[in-house]
C-alpha cells in the first residue's frame, strides 16, 4: 500500500475525531490529552484488527470483487459522513460525549466517545485490507491512525478553544473518503 493512501485513510478516519474535539472545545469543554490518547488508541486498534481480518476475506473472493466493494463501502462511508454532518448541523447536533456534564472528558467518556467514532476506522479497515495488505501495511496504517488521530483529536480542541468555532469540519472526513474511494 502507497504511503499516501496510508496517509489519506488515517486522515479520513481521524477527521471526525477533530471535528468532535472541536466541538468539546466551542462549549469549553476540558479534553485531557490522556483522553485524547484513548481516543485514538481505540480507532486504531479497530483499523488494525479490521484491516488483518480483511486480508483473510481477501483470499476466499476474486481480487477484482474485492476492490470494487471497497472502493462502494468507502464511497458509501463519505457519502453517509457528508449526510451526517449537514443533516446534525442544521439540527444543532447531537452532541452528548461529556455525560455527566463535569465539562471534561474522563477516560471513560473517551472509550464511549471512541466506541461511536472508531466504527468509522473498523469499516475503512475492512475496505483498505480487502485491496491487499502486508502485515508492515497494517502496522503502518495502524499507528499512522493512532498518530494522527491524537493530531486531528487536540488540533480540534485547540481549535474549537481558541476560535470558538461555530461549524465544524466534520465534512472533511467524508469528502476524503469519497475521494480515496476512487485511488484505492
Amino acid at each position: 500500500m502507497d504511503i499516501y493512501k496510508i496517509i489519506l485513510i488515517a486522515a479520513a478516519v481521524s477527521a471526525d475525531a477533530g471535528a468532535e474535539s472541536m466541538a468539546l472545545g466551542s462549549r469549553n469543554i476540558k479534553l485531557p490529552f490522556f483522553s485524547a490518547a484513548v481516543i485514538s488508541f481505540i480507532g486504531a486498534a479497530a483499523m488494525g484488527i479490521c484491516t488483518a481480518f480483511s486480508d483473510a476475506v481477501c483470499s476466499i473472493l476474486p481480487e477484482g470483487l474485492c476492490k470494487a466493494a471497497a472502493s462502494v463501502v468507502i464511497m458509501l462511508m463519505g457519502v453517509f459522513s457528508l449526510f451526517r454532518y449537514f443533516h446534525d448541523g442544521r439540527n444543532g447536533g447531537r452532541d452528548n460525549t461529556d455525560r455527566n456534564k463535569d465539562k471534561s472528558i474522563s477516560a471513560g467518556e473517551a472509550v464511549a466517545a471512541a466506541a461511536g467514532l472508531s466504527v468509522d476506522s473498523a469499516v475503512m479497515g475492512l475496505s483498505a485490507g480487502i485491496c491487499g495488505v502486508t502485515v508492515m501495511d497494517v502496522a503502518a496504517l495502524s499507528v499512522s491512525t493512532f498518530f494522527m488521530g491524537i493530531l486531528f483529536t487536540v488540533a480540534g480542541y485547540i481549535a474549537g478553544r481558541h476560535f470558538a468555532v461555530k461549524r465544524s469540519m466534520g465534512w472533511l472526513g467524508g469528502a476524503i473518503l469519497i475521494v480515496l474511494a476512487f485511488v484505492i
